[in-house]
């Protein structure tokens, strides 16, 4: 038998007519990459889901469509580093998370380079 998996999205709309978020739903959860806008329709923000989880790399952006913020999910946490940007794109901050709590970079550093390949979390 083959599952064959039904998608549906959920939108919804600023009052002139853009976009103001749109979210895949596969059996009832969001599964794929959700997107929120603003009201002049720039990309805000792009978050992929996996069965209503975040899961993988989501990035924000500024209205003026320059990256704010990149950050790693794994089940639903942040992991690995987020790297934040000004309005310029410049990079002006990294962060470093583990199972959803932020770390000292030191702390970081000492995580086995071993156990981020496993998990799927990089250095950069």
């Amino acid at each position: 038998m083959v599952d064959i998996m039904k998608v549906e999205y959920h939108e919804d709309y600023y009052p002139n007519g853009q976009p103001y978020w749109r979210c895949p739903y596969v059996n009832g959860v969001p599964h794929g990459t959700v997107k929120s806008y603003y009201s002049n329709g720039q990309l805000e923000y792009e978050v992929p889901y996996v069965n209503g989880v975040a899961h993988g790399t989501g990035k924000w952006y500024y209205d003026n469509g320059e990256l704010r913020r990149e950050s790693i999910f794994i089940g639903g946490r942040l992991y690995g580093v987020t790297k934040i940007y000004n309005r310029a794109g410049r990079l002006v901050d990294i962060k470093y998370f583990w199972k959803g709590q932020t770390i000292s970079k030191r702390k970081w550093k000492a995580i086995p380079r071993l156990t981020k390949v496993l998990t799927g979390v990089t250095d950069e």
